[in-house]
């Protein structure tokens, strides 16, 4: 190999090492790129569910407030109606409809009689 023929290779080989050099830092700038786009998707998505968490939680704790105040409620009003099936309360309300105890009660036998016949 003559003279020129090593310097021509030679700068063939720092040309290609050049180029190589420019494609790995290309690669490098796209994977730096791509990996920053990965984090920020992340990290959105992160304090999204935080957001959507946080939310859930008031509205569970609302759901509870609302079943107590229900189970309130129901309790008054079983208490209404045992108070309204109390026994002084049907007796004050029998007497002020003006009914009287039954005292003998005759009942009506038609085993022995025939209503109808074929």
């Amino acid at each position: 190999m003559t003279q020129k023929q090593k310097i021509e290779n030679k700068s063939r080989n720092n040309f290609n090492n050049i180029k190589k050099k420019e494609r790995r830092r290309h690669y490098h700038a796209l994977f730096n790129k791509f990996l920053a786009i990965v984090i920020l998707s992340v990290s959105v998505y992160f304090v999204a569910s935080i957001n959507d968490l946080a939310i859930k939680g008031f509205v569970l704790r609302d759901l509870k407030d609302h079943g107590t105040n229900l189970e309130k409620e129901n309790k008054e009003i079983e208490l209404k109606i045992m108070a309204m099936e109390s026994y002084e309360n049907i007796s004050k309300r029998a007497k002020d409809l003006k009914m009287v105890k039954v005292d003998k009660v005759d009942y009506i036998d038609f085993a022995d009689s025939v209503v109808a016949k074929k």
